[in-house]
This record gives structure tokens, C-alpha cells and sequence, in this order.
């Protein structure tokens, strides 16, 4: 999977002919923009998310009588998710594709919300952010 993913970063994988220049050694300009607007929206997604659980955490934290260090956990669960699904869809898309990885990354986000809607108890409630 490392061998993989510096092949990949590094621009020798066929299937990062526009983000690489060979020629030049170096980022076209295209293949930074797309860089750059995909840092945007995932910011932009981060936000929105916390947003989402700020109006929702109040009535979590009274059904499922959580304490505060339990509220901050089920809080930034999705961003921990976040970092343990770089790593596995990064695995899968090494081995199987990157289309299989974009079909398979929809089964997470339909977990996730209907597990923390239908949570009875805290570690539930983690589970369903960090699929998230």
C-alpha cells in the first residue's frame, strides 16, 4: 500500500495524468486548482457537519443523558472517522480501484446518520459519528 500511494503522490500512476507534469517535474496548474478546490469543499463539508451536530447534541445529550467529555466525543467523532477512512479508502482504492472505493464510501454515510438516529446509548451514538 505504501509503494502504492508514493508512486501515486509522486506522479508515475497512470491515473494521475492531470495532476503531474513529467515534463516540467512539477504540478500544472489545473492539477493544483483541482488540489486547492478539493481542500475547499472538504473544509466547507467539516463545517457544515459541525454545524449539524451543534443543533442536534442538545437533544442528544438529554435522551441519552451523556456528560460533557461524552457530548465533545460524539462531536468530533467524524473527524476522527475522517482520519481512519483516509487511510482505509486509500487502501481499497490501491487494491480494488477507485471507482469500487467511491461505491463502497456510500455505505458509511448511510450507516452512520441512521445509527445515530436510532441510538439508545452512548457508544452507539460514537459508532454512527465515526462511520459519519
Amino acid at each position: 500500500y505504501i509503494q502504492h500511494l508514493s508512486v501515486a503522490i509522486m506522479g508515475g500512476h497512470k491515473g494521475m495524468k492531470g495532476l503531474t507534469d513529467r515534463h516540467h517535474g512539477g504540478m500544472t496548474k489545473s492539477g493544483i486548482s483541482r488540489l486547492v478546490l478539493l481542500a475547499i469543499f472538504s473544509g466547507m463539508l467539516f463545517g457544515v457537519d459541525l454545524g449539524c451536530i451543534g443543533g442536534g447534541i442538545g437533544g442528544m445529550r438529554a435522551d441519552l443523558d451523556l456528560s460533557s467529555l461524552q457530548v465533545e466525543a460524539i462531536v468530533s467523532g467524524c473527524k476522527g472517522g475522517a482520519v481512519i477512512g483516509c487511510f482505509l479508502g486509500g487502501a481499497w482504492m490501491a487494491v480494488y480501484g477507485r471507482k469500487s472505493a467511491i461505491a463502497m464510501a456510500i455505505i458509511p454515510f448511510l450507516a452512520g446518520p441512521i445509527l445515530t438516529g436510532l441510538s439508545n446509548q452512548f457508544w452507539q451514538a460514537l459508532v454512527g459519528r465515526l462511520l459519519a
